[in-house]
């Protein structure tokens, strides 16, 4: 969670001051990192194969339960004849 109570960015004159900026960006890049870090590990690469096994195209997806569901766009996918999910 980002704090921004703990400056205003502005000094006692109404100046801005770059500070507060170098400090709101650090968190803000503290927050991403977190959740990149978070979500990375479901990251799926999605590889399509075409007619005859030949390679049909690759995308990405989202395993999002226990059981092995998979989000990814269904363009990705649509008439392959064989699809193969790796971790990223």
């Amino acid at each position: 969670m980002l704090d921004f109570s703990s400056s205003s960015g502005f000094d006692d004159e109404g100046a801005h001051t770059p500070s507060a900026d170098s400090e709101i960006l650090d968190a803000y890049s503290h927050a991403v990192t977190g959740v990149a870090d978070a979500v990375g590990p479901a990251v799926l690469r999605v590889e399509t194969r075409g007619a005859g096994g030949r390679y049909g195209g690759s995308g990405s997806g989202v395993l999002i339960s226990p059981d092995g569901r998979v989000v990814t766009n269904s363009h990705g996918v649509e008439g392959a004849n064989g699809v193969r999910l790796r971790y990223v």
